[in-house]
């Protein structure tokens, strides 16, 4: 499957657009709609005066075909393209790691859904000062995954 033009909008609305070069919330260099820099970005000065929202949604399609692979590998039940566009944004998110190690995967390939999606929801958090807490960012974010996923609302 691939990621329809909705799911793009989605994971856009959330990343944000950031022509110039910022710092994540994980502190990592990021530039147009969540792009993190990688070491040849950095060692050519690429992005070096920030990036045009064309040149990011350029840098966003490519950036998503990744996600598309895990999510297109490790889920074995049928998925709806709402779902798809769902777990595409989760996966987009929190790495591919996370996302095969995670009890939504775990529960999504058990045939589980609703249990899948409500496993989406606990990854809202981020560090701070050595402790995981709740960030209300990637609490919306979640839930708009969670309610595109479940076909609740077109994922706010």
């Amino acid at each position: 499957m691939r990621l329809s033009e909705h799911g793009l909008n989605q994971i856009r609305k959330h990343e944000g657009f950031g022509p110039d070069i910022y710092r994540d919330v994980a502190g990592l260099k990021t530039v147009g709609y969540g792009h993190l820099l990688t070491a040849s970005d950095k060692a050519i000065g690429r992005f070096k005066y920030g990036v045009s929202e064309e040149g990011a949604m350029r840098l966003l399609a490519e950036d998503v075909a990744w996600a598309e692979r895990v999510v297109n590998n490790l889920v074995r039940v049928s998925l709806k393209q709402q779902e798809f566009d769902a777990l595409t944004s989760f996966v987009f998110n929190i790495g591919a790691t996370a996302f095969r190690r995670s009890t939504a995967l775990k529960r999504l390939n058990r045939g589980d859904k609703r249990g899948a999606a409500e496993a989406m929801t606990w990854w809202n958090k981020i560090t701070v000062k050595g402790k995981k807490v709740p960030s209300q960012g990637l609490s919306n974010r979640r839930m708009a995954e969670y309610q595109l996923f479940r076909g609740d609302k077109d994922g706010a």
